[in-house]
């Protein structure tokens, strides 16, 4: 065979296996289609199956909701219907008794055999109140007996505060008892000093007196004193108006037992607040002298070497913040001893 017969006859086998190729493709991608189309058949009955289902179950539905409806339906009217001749059938209310002006109810009161009850509106004059926003866990507040307590007061009308224990601080003092100096070289002050005062003495006033009922050491209570409990009608001015009523944050730090009375002729001393005098009024600088009160330093006139004067037995040791409601008489001086003792 020549050579170009031979090209020819392998060009035909070349072209006979491409067709052959191309038509295997073909009937390869003919039934992969086929049989995707079979699946999705499958998969649309199966839907068409699920919807028939599901509309068969509508009309029950429908049915059912149909019938609880009216269930409730008849049982509201049923409900409806007794409730009318319930409303029908009972009695009109008795109006209630409405008291007449001027009648008040005397048993608010229990009153003690002998006493005859009266007709009148039971009303409050003033009444001290009170808020606990820390409760104590301590010893209680007896009555009579000393309380230590930090303190600090305004004025209910504006918020002016007039006095506070934390206020008063005494300068600290070295082993000759001379005052410490800081860095500024000005005097050096310790811790702020509680009040001390006897309870139920009417050393302070009133609101005072009756504010730490209940109370225990730790406590901490906001007071609501009107004027009347306070410093009266008169005030003590220039720092507490007329007819103010006060407002007093208090802080129970102790509560002790009342000193032993000194024994007959021994000398007495009336305790002072450290920084201030016997009877300084709220505020007041040291060595000041208190409305009506005892100055800090002898009367003019007196002798070098008489004694000084002896204050009222049944007073024990206080300090004068807040001062009494009264102003205290000046203690008549004790007699002179027959032979006092004179400096060499």
């Amino acid at each position: 065979m020549s050579k170009a017969l031979i090209v020819v006859v392998v060009i035909v086998a070349i072209l006979l296996l491409g067709v052959l190729f191309v038509f295997g493709q073909y009937v390869s991608v003919k039934n992969t289609l086929v049989s995707k189309n079979e699946g999705v058949k499958a998969a649309w009955s199966q839907v068409d199956i699920v919807l028939q289902r599901r509309a068969d179950l509508i009309p029950n539905l429908v049915e059912t909701v149909k019938g609880y409806a009216g269930h409730e339906r008849e049982t509201l009217e049923g409900v409806v219907a007794a409730r009318n001749q319930a409303m029908s059938t009972t009695t009109p209310a008795a109006k209630p008794a409405v008291k007449k002006p001027g009648t008040a109810a005397a048993s608010a009161i229990k009153l003690p055999p002998g006493v005859k009850p009266v007709k009148g509106i039971l009303r409050t004059a003033f009444a001290l109140k009170y808020q606990d926003f820390v409760i104590g866990t301590g010893a209680l507040a007896e009555p009579g007996k000393l309380y230590k307590v930090h303190y600090t007061g305004w004025l209910a009308s504006d918020g002016t505060k007039f006095d506070s224990s934390y206020d008063h601080r005494a300068p600290v003092m070295d082993k000759d008892n001379k005052p410490v100096n800081d860095a500024d070289g000005k005097p050096k002050l310790g811790d702020p000093q509680p009040l001390t005062f006897p309870q139920g003495r009417g050393r302070l006033i009133p609101g005072w007196d009756q504010g730490f009922e209940g109370m225990k050491v730790g406590g901490k209570r906001r007071l609501f004193i009107p004027y009347q409990l306070a410093y009266g009608a008169m005030g003590r001015p220039p720092k507490i108006p007329a007819k103010s009523d006060l407002i007093f944050d208090v802080e129970l730090m102790a509560v002790t037992d009342m000193p032993a009375p000194p024994a007959p002729g021994a000398p007495r001393m009336l305790p002072q607040r450290p920084g201030g005098a016997p009877g300084t009024a709220p505020g007041a600088a040291p060595g000041s002298t208190a409305p009506g009160g005892a100055p800090a330093t002898p009367p003019a006139g007196a002798s070098p070497t008489s004694p000084a004067p002896t204050p009222n037995p049944a007073a024990a040791p206080s300090t004068a913040t807040p001062p009494p409601t009264t102003p205290p008489a000046t203690p008549a001086p004790t007699p002179k001893p027959s032979n006092p003792a004179q400096p060499n």
